[in-house]
């Protein structure tokens, strides 16, 4: 399963700072930082997690099993609800990540993209209680004033690709170094700012293109027609145990007539320049047992 934070690609499940973290810079120097035990450690969220009627900007080990009986609360304030399906037609409803994880351990699924899109409070509640598990406080940092909207430093190599795709040519520009800001350049993508929730922040990018990565200019032009896709930061901290600070990206994706998918991926640096590297997450972080 490859797991990332961006919304591309129908039928590709993509392999996944602090509020007000302003991005600028590529060149800082790092930043050495002492590594608690992981039950002592503190998880700031890039995006704060709403839960209960209530904000959650800092988490730690210990808080989770309160938070996941709380109501989960959708990107507009409101309360998330679900209604998830077994293949016999058995239909249940969660407001709780506790629910919803339960669940999906009993193999209830999202029927459709409007039910999938329903589940993503709860698939990105659930991914920061599995990135706490993992998390330690990283010993060094280049990610200081550096976030998903760097769009110089993020690398092709987090797209997902779809069957129609030229795929030599996104492994050619993948190990060429090229970035998402030299896409946009070659007009092969394109930023969108529609259609954004009220309450997000500036951790958010979305990304338009015409249905497939290729050689040329955008396919299409309508944006109906267009793959939609957003990368959200949600936390940072070493949730691999490499000792560099890493970004939880959550990424989700709309295609027309195919739907949404959604998965989470980390973007690390080990060196005060160059691109993100791109790393698959450790651990169920989508909640569905993968």
């Amino acid at each position: 399963m490859k797991i990332w934070s961006v919304s591309l690609l129908g039928g590709c499940l993509l392999a996944d700072a602090l509020v007000g973290y302003h991005f600028a810079s590529k060149s800082q120097a790092a930043t050495n930082e002492s590594t608690p035990a992981t039950n002592t450690l503190v998880l700031q969220l890039t995006e704060p997690l709403h839960l209960g009627g209530k904000t959650y900007s800092a988490i730690s080990l210990a808080d989770i099993p309160a938070l996941r009986k709380l109501t989960v609360q959708d990107f507009n304030g409101g309360d998330a609800t679900v209604e998830l399906a077994t293949e016999d037609g058995k239909t249940a409803t969660a407001h709780t990540c506790e629910e919803w994880e339960t669940l999906n351990a009993k193999k209830y699924y999202a029927r459709n993209g409007a039910e999938i899109r329903n589940q993503f409070p709860f698939v990105e509640a659930s991914a920061i209680f599995t990135a706490i598990q993992h998390a330690k406080t990283p010993k060094v940092s280049y990610l200081k004033q550096v976030g998903v909207q760097n769009l110089e430093l993020l690398p092709v190599e987090m797209l997902p690709w779809h069957e129609s795709d030229d795929h030599e040519l996104h492994d050619q520009l993948t190990v060429q170094g090229v970035s998402i800001a030299e896409l946009i350049k070659r007009k092969l993508v394109r930023l969108s700012k529609d259609d954004e929730p009220a309450n997000q922040s500036q951790q958010v990018v979305r990304l338009l293109w015409g249905g497939k990565l290729t050689g040329g200019p955008l396919v299409n032009e309508e944006e109906s027609e267009l793959v939609s896709a957003y990368l959200r930061e949600l936390a940072r901290g070493d949730f691999s145990g490499s000792g560099f600070e890493e970004i939880l990206v959550h990424a989700g994706t709309h295609l027309v007539g195919s739907g949404f998918t959604y998965g989470f991926f980390l973007l690390t640096r080990t060196t005060p320049t160059g691109l993100f590297q791109f790393k698959p997450c450790r651990g169920d972080y989508d909640g569905v047992g993968n």
